[in-house]
């Protein structure tokens, strides 16, 4: 089993572990392209490209209504509640 912690020679022997993984078809992951080249130019590894379409993020704010009696977090969900609204736009 190896970890990395932090010594080239781990992540040497890291790498190599998870290269030899996907070459087993034992699943994916995600590595530099320049440790990768001999097996995608051989047809053993492909590249997933990025999605087209970025996922988006849904934003849910939660509070009890007791804790609106302070002002600051009015203050500071309304503040949120504007930073919102200007990033949908």
């Amino acid at each position: 089993r190896a970890t990395l912690s932090g010594s080239a020679s781990s992540f040497r022997t890291a790498t190599r572990i998870l290269r030899t993984a996907l070459c087993a078809e034992l699943g994916w992951t995600v590595l530099p392209d320049y440790l990768t080249l001999s097996e995608r130019a051989a047809g053993v590894l492909v590249e997933i490209h990025a999605p087209i379409v970025v996922p988006t993020n849904a934003f849910y704010l939660v509070w009890a209504k007791a804790s609106l009696r302070r002002p600051r977090v009015t203050v500071a969900r309304d503040a949120l509640f504007e930073a919102l609204r200007r990033e949908t736009r």
